[in-house]
């Protein structure tokens, strides 16, 4: 039989045990609920208007452009390179490949294909471009 000292040591173990994976719950989660909800980047097709933080409809793209009255709005990636492959601290936006179209999509000043989540640089990577007036 366990005394009650053991009792009470194993029950505060527990406690502890499930306070820090709580914790690490919490600390560890994706990006705020709020930058969710506050949209994501679009772009016209046709005019090449770009929507920063384009709150999307409950319906499949192409959106529709209010401005024009045509469904002409889709999805956007960001670009962050230069032709010479060296990163550029704004990027370019681009409606990646695979998404309505049958031709591939790619960058106006890199050439690269660009795709549904499109590789990223590292913040650091950004933060020297921005240094280097890039």
């Amino acid at each position: 039989m366990m005394s009650q000292r053991v009792k009470v040591g194993v029950a505060v173990g527990a406690l502890v045990v499930a306070l820090a994976l709580i914790i690490y719950q919490f600390s560890s989660q994706g990006p705020d609920i709020s930058s969710l909800a506050s949209g994501a980047p679009a772009l016209d097709s046709e005019t090449g208007e770009l929507f920063p933080r384009f709150m999307a409809p409950r319906e499949v793209a192409p959106w529709l452009n209010t401005d024009t009255g045509k469904r002409t709005i889709w999805p956007a990636e960001p670009c962050y390179y230069l032709p010479d492959g060296r990163i550029k601290s704004k990027p370019t936006y681009v409606i990646p490949s695979g998404i309505g179209f049958t031709d591939a999509k790619v960058c106006p000043d890199c050439g690269r294909k660009v795709v549904s989540r499109n590789p990223r640089p590292t913040s650091q990577e950004i933060e020297i471009a921005k240094k280097e007036g890039r």
